[in-house]
């Protein structure tokens, strides 16, 4: 029987936090996050700010979403920069400031069409010229737009990429079960936690661990690893006192 969504009021201990102004995290370009016949991408998100904001981008290749708070309108863009296979623009008629947002993409560009999905429901489907993105040799940026611009304001938490289309029912577990999600095609998984960011290549800048086991790892730029649930405090045990016998 296929997984149903339930609603899910998520909280996250761990998140990455974009502060709007100049902050991003960059993906070096590796042929197994390229733009193939088909994808999923998704990730959980929280907005603070009302400047449009990009959660991630490859080049021209994905625009995974781009967010205006002041109109409440999402754009979700896949293309070669001159065409875009996918051009969406669609209000999603939810509260965005104070929810977290778990948002999945899915798109086949070799049978023209894909499907958006807000907290695993979904919310716009929509169909194109039928063709494949050729594959590039670009970055992947996460939270700006080229790392220049539309900067992200908010929380991310978790941003996963497939090599392949989700089914609804494996949506529905990952907004679920978000520490334990589907690994078939998985090429990149961020996921905030202090055990997740280091620098492992002795540059002095931290990176973002890609969890997938591809190594796409992310250079962290201004973007900073924030604790939102404190531990709890240790409960000390009363001590017995015994009173002086004289």
């Amino acid at each position: 029987m296929p997984l149903s969504a339930k609603r899910v009021l998520r909280q996250f201990r761990y998140v990455m936090y974009f502060d709007g102004v100049d902050d991003y995290v960059v993906v070096r370009y590796s042929p197994s996050i390229n733009p193939g016949s088909e994808a999923t991408i998704e990730g959980w998100h929280y907005f603070t700010g009302s400047a449009r904001g990009i959660s991630g981008s490859k080049e021209s290749h994905y625009r995974l979403f781009d967010y205006d708070p002041q109109t409440n309108i999402f754009e979700w863009d896949i293309g070669d920069g001159v065409q875009w296979l996918v051009s969406v623009k669609f209000n999603p008629r939810i509260t965005i400031n104070n929810n977290w947002l778990h948002v999945a993409s899915v798109i086949k560009w070799v049978e023209g069409w894909g499907k958006l999905y807000f907290n695993a429901s979904l919310t716009k489907t929509t169909s194109f010229r039928a063709g494949v993105v050729s594959g590039n040799f670009n970055h992947l940026h996460i939270g700006a737009w080229e790392a220049q611009g539309y900067w992200f304001a908010g929380f991310t938490s978790i941003l996963r990429i497939y090599t392949r289309a989700l089914s609804d029912s494996e949506i529905a577990w990952n907004y679920q079960y978000p520490d334990n999600p589907v690994k078939s095609g998985l090429v990149l998984w961020l996921q905030a936690d202090p055990s997740n960011v280091k620098d492992i290549d002795g540059d002095g800048i931290l990176e973002w661990l890609d969890l997938s086991g591809n190594n796409n790892h992310g250079k962290i730029y201004g973007a900073t690893l924030v604790q939102l649930i404190k531990s709890p405090a240790r409960v000390l045990t009363p001590t017995r006192v015994l009173s002086a016998v004289r």
